[in-house]
């Protein structure tokens, strides 16, 4: 069982969804009125313990980073809308690997937090589909057991491993 999140893992996962998804942007719903605050609560609770941390560290170094890698040198959610933009924007695109590797772990977060909410999939035209491979509902046994192999067009076994027959593969 997850801790929930905390007054200031709220107010950033707020901030940050709002800077991804604005109120005034594309889509009648922004981040926060999408309940991206809900969905980063279950996900945490379905964690285990080693992700949750992880998670949690992320959301610790978005807060902070502002306050080493400025110009605006104030944390996160203490930014303005513009100012929390344009640091998403810098991080996306840092020098840093660690700085682009947390901005992309956010970004999709915060993307599967906003897509889960029915307003949103519904106003682009998104809908789910439970069975993408058409599998069609048979028992999960038999859909993990691999089909026969026949054996391929051009390979023939010879001295017991494959041998290519000329003119297929061959190099020299």
């Amino acid at each position: 069982m997850s801790l929930p999140l905390t007054a200031g893992e709220t107010r950033l996962i707020v901030a940050a969804a709002d800077a991804f998804f604005p109120p005034d942007g594309p889509i009648p719903r922004s981040g926060s009125e999408a309940g991206c605050v809900q969905w980063f609560e279950r996900y945490l609770a379905l964690s285990d313990r080693r992700q949750r941390l992880l998670i949690r560290l992320m959301l610790a170094f978005v807060q902070l980073a502002p306050l080493l890698l400025g110009p605006e040198r104030r944390r996160f959610t203490r930014q303005s809308a513009p100012a929390r933009i344009a640091f998403l924007a810098r991080a996306s695109k840092s020098r840093i690997y660690f700085l682009r590797v947390v901005f992309l772990s956010l970004r999709a977060m915060m993307t599967m937090a906003y897509l889960s909410d029915e307003i949103v999939a519904n106003a682009i035209g998104m809908k789910a589909d439970t069975d993408p491979f058409g599998l069609g509902g048979q028992p999960p046994l038999e859909r993990m057991v691999p089909p026969p192999t026949p054996q391929a067009s051009g390979v023939r076994l010879k001295g017991g491993g494959p041998a290519v027959e000329p003119g297929l593969g061959d190099v020299g």
